[in-house]
């Protein structure tokens, strides 16, 4: 039977070279790629956040709805509260917990706008989150 002897290489290099290939992976996408098109991360959370007001505005438009039945059933008076239209607070509740308030904006076009005020809970902090609907009435 013939032996063939081939080089062998230390089992540590491989190790090595694949905990460097794993390295790069991962900084490339946490940091950005080569291209400077952002990082893996920013774009989730970008994702994240156009997610919640696309929500947001959604809601805005299912809002917008009733708005629109409240005044056509009140001589053109807009709803102060959502009891005022039948609706209960804790449909309109932002993500972490707390409930949204609505404004009808006045103008061409008019609009209602649903706000949650962020993860803080407080108005006016700068992470609020707005979504916007036009009132077609």
């Amino acid at each position: 039977m013939a032996s063939f002897n081939q080089p062998s290489r230390p089992n540590g290099y491989a190790m090595i070279l694949g905990v460097l290939v794993v390295l790069a992976i991962v900084l490339v996408m946490y940091f950005g790629n080569l291209t400077g098109s952002g990082s893996y991360v920013q774009k989730v959370q970008q994702t994240k956040k156009d997610s919640e007001v696309l929500n947001l505005s959604i809601l805005a438009q299912d809002l917008g709805r009733a708005v629109a039945i409240y005044a056509m059933s009140n001589n053109d008076r807009m709803p102060q509260t959502y009891e005022d239209m039948g609706l209960s607070e804790s449909s309109y509740r932002d993500p972490w917990g707390n409930t949204m308030r609505f404004e009808i904006i006045d103008g061409p076009p008019r609009q209602i706008a649903l706000i949650s005020n962020g993860p803080d809970g407080q108005p006016d902090t700068g992470d609020e989150q707005r979504g916007t609907a036009p009132l077609n009435f």
